[in-house]
């Protein structure tokens, strides 16, 4: 992502100054104890009735140590890859969390889905073994729960996000906050400062919890 294209994310979300940190952005993100991650995957995966073995499937990847868990939706067939984001999308990721100074090597990234099936709404409903086991494992403080279908899954409910947004929800006392996706929020510049707010509250909530 070029200055000139962060500088107008940054400007949409209502930020007026950005000063940028020494180094750039990882095109990776830090895993620190990926086997006991990639085991439990494997684990639910196979347990799993609608996991296919040969298809390709998603882990969640970060720092198993991060506060932040973030749950995501792939938008498509087409980003079941290393991360549950496109590229753009990753980068839109990166910044907005910067603005809250956060790296994402200070997050734990899970995909709703770990895997393709025939149906995204009855993969939603039945995939969320991963998710407990990852949450386990992390223990964090609190959940991020990315666009409407990772929000809707989480919290057991057919509420469209922007019912959902702005309110503290709690998935086994964890506080959960919703977000607009990133891949959305790159079609639609006027939702970017709402989803900074989304995210300024989350941190808020955070400190309060500490």
């Amino acid at each position: 992502m070029d200055n000139a294209l962060r500088l107008q994310y940054l400007e949409a979300m209502g930020i007026d100054v950005w000063v940028p940190r020494e180094g750039r952005v990882s095109d990776s993100v830090i895993t620190y104890d990926q086997q006991q991650i990639e085991q439990a995957h494997h684990v639910n995966v196979e347990l799993c009735s609608l996991c296919d073995p040969h298809d390709q499937t998603l882990l969640g990847v970060g720092n198993q140590q991060a506060d932040w868990l973030l749950v995501v939706a792939a938008t498509s067939t087409g980003d079941m890859q290393d991360l549950p984001f496109e590229k753009n999308a990753g980068l839109l990721l990166a910044e907005m969390l910067r603005t809250i100074d956060l790296n994402v090597e200070d997050v734990f990234i899970a995909p709703l889905i770990a895997c393709k099936a025939v149906n995204h709404d009855t993969e939603a409903q039945f995939c969320t073994g991963h998710l407990i086991s990852q949450q386990q494992l992390i223990q964090p403080r609190i959940i991020l729960a990315i666009g409407d279908k990772a929000a809707q899954a989480l919290l057991k409910t057919r509420q469209p996000l922007a019912s959902l947004r702005g309110q503290c929800h709690y998935i086994n006392k964890i506080p959960v906050v919703v977000v607009e996706h990133p891949a959305y929020l790159l079609r639609s510049l006027l939702e970017k400062r709402q989803a900074w707010q989304d995210l300024c509250f989350a941190k808020q909530i955070l400190n309060n919890e500490g």
